[in-house]
């Protein structure tokens, strides 16, 4: 004998559908209810979710100091400092490749390993490059932009000007043509606040010195300048004596003017005429 069977009413259907409305609605067998307290499965909440990816490093965000620092100072040795510019990094344009590159100035300080001068350190500055590639930053190269030295001794006061006055001409090269009574060109040293010594290679030290001097400015006009000029030396072993001189006018003030008489500029003794 078969026992009929009915379909559940259909308040049924829509509770079981409505799960919140299952208490409310008799006649329905409800689902056991959640376990609670320690049975309770753990979730996942959208809170705990955005607290884990804050955790993590942003793949597409430019490269950290820490990074930048570890790229340039390579795998050579001998580096005793790397500094970073107080600029920000930045996002240039390179013609030459045709791409844009992401790059940080930095100051690598490292050993010179001068066996003439054991206490010497090389100051390199430079910018760490990198590559944007797919919205990604690679590292490239370091490229650099100048040397420096410390630690070698510079010549003194008296035997720096004493070198550009031997070779005053070479020193001041075009200007020296219409400079007139030569001879009374004053020279000394840059005051400690205009100096600066720096050492460009172990053969090569660039300082300032002040010259005073006049100059004809005008067919009719003679003028009183006082200048501060850069002068670099050259030598071709550490060991040797200094034997090339290059100058440059840094800056430049007319203390005076005279007038003269077209053909007594004409006669004016010039370094030209030397």
């Amino acid at each position: 004998m078969f026992t009929s069977r009915r379909n559940p009413p259909a308040s049924c259907v829509i509770a079981t559908v409505w799960v919140a409305l299952i208490a409310g609605v008799p006649g329905c067998s409800a689902a056991p209810p959640a376990p609670e307290g320690n049975d309770a499965p753990a979730r996942a909440t959208p809170t705990s979710k955005i607290s884990d990816a804050s955790t993590q490093a942003d793949p597409f965000a430019p490269p950290t100091d820490d990074q930048v620092r570890r790229d340039a100072q390579g795998k050579k040795g001998g580096v005793l400092e790397v500094k970073l510019s107080d600029k920000p990094g930045k996002k240039v344009w390179s013609s030459a490749h045709k791409q844009y590159f992401w790059e940080k100035a930095v100051v690598v300080k490292r050993d010179a390993n001068l066996a003439q001068f054991p206490q010497a350190k090389l100051l390199v500055t430079g910018f760490v490059r990198y590559e944007i590639t797919g919205g990604k930053y690679v590292y490239r190269e370091f490229k650099v932009a100048e040397n420096e030295y410390e630690g070698i001794p510079r010549p003194s006061d008296e035997e720096a000007v004493r070198i550009v006055k031997q070779h005053l001409a070479d020193f001041l090269r075009g200007p020296f043509n219409s400079m007139v009574n030569t001879d009374k060109i004053k020279l000394e040293i840059a005051r400690p606040d205009e100096q600066k010594w720096v050492w460009h290679s172990p053969e090569s030290v660039e300082f300032r010195v002040r010259v005073s001097y006049d100059t004809i400015v005008s067919a009719t006009e003679v003028a009183s300048i006082q200048s501060v000029w850069d002068a670099r030396l050259y030598r071709d072993k550490v060991d040797q004596p200094w034997q090339r001189i290059t100058g440059s006018e840094r800056t430049r003030t007319e203390v005076s003017r005279r007038k003269y008489t077209a053909k007594q500029i004409r006669d004016l003794p010039t370094g030209l005429a030397r």
